[in-house]
Parts: structure tokens; C-alpha cells; sequence
């Protein structure tokens, strides 16, 4: 998700993953929620209840072919990940390892590696009633969301995969060291990241390259300026970042105030003036502060969070500029008998500049209706998002079935529509259906 030619896109398309989210760090799952953990195993083994150690993973073949043109595939990704963790007493420790082959890269523009792997995540643990630490490569995600997180901002977007079946696959894991202080219903979080995280930039060629980073590229290969891509923040211990987080239940509802502070995830340009245009990509810093809630009523929860990042870098013609932007989620969903679920959520997006008349708000709502059959092995539905601002929508029709506890099958169709300029409408041409098959083990 490259921010070039609108000022809005760098956070709102990355909530456009809300529709195919399948994994939360929230305290709480829910039944049928669109963001259950996909993992070979869920948790880390308490002591005396499971053996010190486990060994797991799965291996998958994941297919999209572009609904028009079917001989065009959008990814052809096999995958395998093998997951390692060991408990003894108040340590643990938790490895994975990942190896993919993306077949469908000999019918990208330009040269393409098939294969990429090693180490996704590697950390250990240190946890006790009253004090956590974890320290190596992860995933660590805040907010309460069902998927659209405004404060979900430690780990950056994998631009490789922006809208894989998985919103732990969808991310890319960061090195960082935490540490949680609990008690008596109140938990205090400190985290800290030796080195920016931040998103690759996306190479030329493939599906999920932004129109406004093609042009670009199409203008440098004409000759009209040169670009500059170092300007990626990537020194240990000096571009780093860190953030707090306060946890309390309140009347038996869950909130959190959450403070970060970093790098922006995907580069803005500015222009250099000379004999020759340059054109350099960059990723300022910025502050947010968050705020999240949650609470269930029997069969039914709701959630909300909300967001204020003063001095926002976006992107301006000739440039960034920095303004005001405030965010807000209130999400409702209800469950019932565990078998259908629904789920709606509206978000709202406000960049508030120096004067009224160029502040620009975004809105939508995202939401997911779903129901299982076939003694629950089979689930069916629909998911999406629309934006009431007129930036497009996406809408997944999707099926799973859970043959055992190995295998899993998952396939549908997943279309964008709007303007080739909006948000979510750049994108229609990679319209797909996908059909994939997981072993887990």
C-alpha cells in the first residue's frame, strides 16, 4: 500500500483487509468471529497440562485466477510452515519457519524470484500471574477491532500479500522486546522496537502494485526524473520505536489507552528541484494516541476504538504535507447458537487540516454474515467493506469445510468496484476466485 497520488491512502487501504482478517490479539474470541487464529495449535501449553514441547504447522496451495481472464493467475502459492514451541515452568519459547513458492511470477512484468522463506517468527517468553516478557520476531497486534485497527500499527502490512485469507499471514513480523505488568484487573504493556517497521516496498510487475507507484516508475523508465529509494529507515538503535499500552476492566468492560510512536509504514515522496528532477520516497515519524473498548451482552458484543495521530504525514502534490487525522471504529456483532453470526462495522476517517475547507472525512462499513452447516463443518457467507465516501467497495463470497482436524478447504470469489482512482477501486482488475487446501499437522 503505497500512499502517492491521495493523501488518505496509506491508512484507509489498509483497512480494506478487514473482509478476509482471520486472526485478532484481542482477549476474546468469538464464536464465528471473521478473526479466529488459523494456527496449527493456539496457545502455548500450560505447565502440567501438555507436554513441554510441541512440534506443528501446515502445508497449503493457495490458487487465485482473475475471474476476467482465467488464464492469468493472481498467485499460485505453495506453502509450507513448520512451528516449534517448548514451555517449561514460567519460559517458553515459540519458533516458526516458512518456505513459498509463488508460481504465478513468470507472468509478472519484470524479474521475479518463485521462491522466499526462512524464519517468520522466533521469540521467547518470560510469564508469570504478574509480569510477561517476550523479546524476538513477532506479531504483536493492540486494539479491539474486528480488523479495522486504527491503533494497530507495530507491525506493517506484507505488500507481497495485502489480502491473503489470513490477517496473520497479512502481516509481516518485526523484532521487539515487551513487557506487561498485571494486577488486580489492570495491566500495564511497554514495548519497544530496536529497528523500524516498516513495509516493503512492492516491486515492479506485481499484482498488489499501487497505479500511483507504477506511474512513477513508468515516468522514471521515460526519463522525466530519477528515484530515489533509500529512504527506507532501517538502522538498528537509531530508527527505532516504542509505545505503552494500559489495560483495565471497568464494570465488565475491557479498555485500553495506547500511545506509539514510529515511522510511518508505506513511503510518501517529495521532489528534490535540480537540473534534473528527483523524486525520494520516505517514511516520516509520527505520534498516535488510541483509546479501545469492548463488552459482551450474552450472545452479543460490541467494540470500539478510536484514534488521534496530530501532525499525520499525507501526501500532497509536490510533496507531504502533515495534518490532524482522527479515527474512529464502533462494531456490533451478534452470535447465535453458534452457528450464524453477523457482524457490522462503521469506521470514519477525518483528516483535519489548517482550515475547514480542505479537511477531508472518509467513511464506510464493513461486515461479515456467515453460517455453518453440515454439523458445523461446513461455513458459508459473505464479507466486505463499502465506502459511504465513494471510494469503492469489496465483497468476498466464501465457503470453508473443515473436513477433520487436518484438513481444510476454502474457496470463493473476492471482487473490488469503483473508480480506477479510488481506494479499493485500482484493483478490479485482479477480480479473483481462489480455491486452496490446508494440512495441518
Amino acid at each position: 500500500m503505497f500512499c502517492m497520488m491521495r493523501p488518505m491512502r496509506p491508512v484507509l487501504l489498509c483497512c480494506a483487509i478487514v473482509f478476509c482478517c482471520c486472526g485478532s490479539g484481542r482477549a476474546a474470541a468469538i464464536e464465528g468471529d471473521a478473526l479466529a487464529d488459523e494456527g496449527a495449535f493456539k496457545a502455548m501449553p500450560e505447565p502440567g497440562e501438555q507436554p513441554d514441547w510441541r512440534l506443528g504447522g501446515f502445508a497449503e496451495s493457495r490458487n487465485e485466477f482473475a475471474v476476467h481472464d482465467m488464464e492469468r493467475p493472481v498467485s499460485l502459492q505453495q506453502r509450507m510452515q513448520l512451528e516449534f514451541q517448548w514451555k517449561k515452568d514460567v519460559f517458553g519459547f515459540f519458533g516458526s519457519l516458512e518456505g513459498i513458492h509463488e508460481g504465478a511470477v513468470a507472468t509478472w512484468a519484470g524479474n521475479h524470484s518463485p521462491w522466499r522463506g526462512g524464519v517468520r517468527e522466533v521469540y521467547v517468553t518470560y510469564d508469570t500471574e504478574r509480569f510477561d516478557v517476550f523479546l524476538g520476531r513477532k506479531i504483536h497486534r493492540w486494539g479491539t477491532g474486528d480488523g479495522i485497527n486504527p491503533m494497530d500499527i507495530i507491525n506493517p502490512v506484507d505488500t507481497r500479500d495485502p489480502f491473503s485469507s489470513g490477517r496473520a499471514d497479512n502481516r509481516v513480523p518485526a523484532w521487539m522486546v515487551s513487557a506487561t505488568l498485571a494486577g488486580d484487573g489492570v495491566s500495564l504493556e511497554g514495548i519497544f522496537l530496536p529497528q523500524a517497521a516498516v513495509a516493503r516496498l512492492p516491486e515492479k510487475g506485481e499484482p498488489w502494485e499501487p497505479a500511483a507507484l507504477r506511474d512513477l516508475r513508468e515516468r522514471r523508465d521515460s526519463g522525466h526524473f530519477s528515484l530515489d529509494t533509500s529512504g527506507r529507515p532501517h538502522e538498528w538503535f537509531e530508527n527505532m520505536e516504542y509505545g505503552g499500552r494500559l489495560n483495565a476492566a471497568l464494570w465488565g468492560w475491557d479498555v485500553s489507552l495506547m500511545a506509539f510512536r514510529g515511522y510511518l509504514d508505506t513511503p510518501v515522496f517529495q521532489l528534490e528541484a535540480g537540473a534534473k528532477p528527483e523524486v525520494g520516497l520516505v517514511y516520516p515519524m509520527f505520534t498516535a494516541f488510541g483509546a479501545a473498548f469492548a463488552k459482551g451482552f450474552g450472545k452479543q458484543s460490541v467494540r470500539g476504538e478510536m484514534a488521534c495521530k496530530p501532525a499525520y504525514p499525507v501526501q500532497d502534490d509536490a510533496g507531504f504535507i502533515r495534518t490532524d487525522l482522527w479515527q474512529g471504529v464502533l462494531g456490533w456483532d451478534y452470535d447465535m447458537d453458534s452457528r450464524y453470526y453477523l457482524n457490522v462495522q462503521y469506521f470514519v476517517d477525518y483528516y483535519q487540516r489548517s482550515t475547514s475547507a480542505t479537511s477531508t472525512a472518509y467513511h464506510g462499513a464493513a461486515y461479515e454474515i456467515s453460517g455453518k452447516w453440515l454439523r458445523d463443518a461446513l461455513k458459508t457467507g459473505v464479507r466486505g467493506k463499502v465506502y459511504g465516501s465513494g471510494d469503492g467497495a469489496l465483497t468476498e463470497l466464501f465457503l470453508e469445510y473443515e473436513l477433520d482436524d487436518h484438513w481444510k478447504f476454502f474457496t470463493g470469489i473476492m471482487w473490488w468496484a469503483g473508480g480506477e482512482d479510488t481506494i479499493l477501486g485500482e484493483y478490479r482488475k485482479n477480480n479473483f476466485f481462489y480455491a486452496t487446501v490446508r494440512f495441518s499437522f
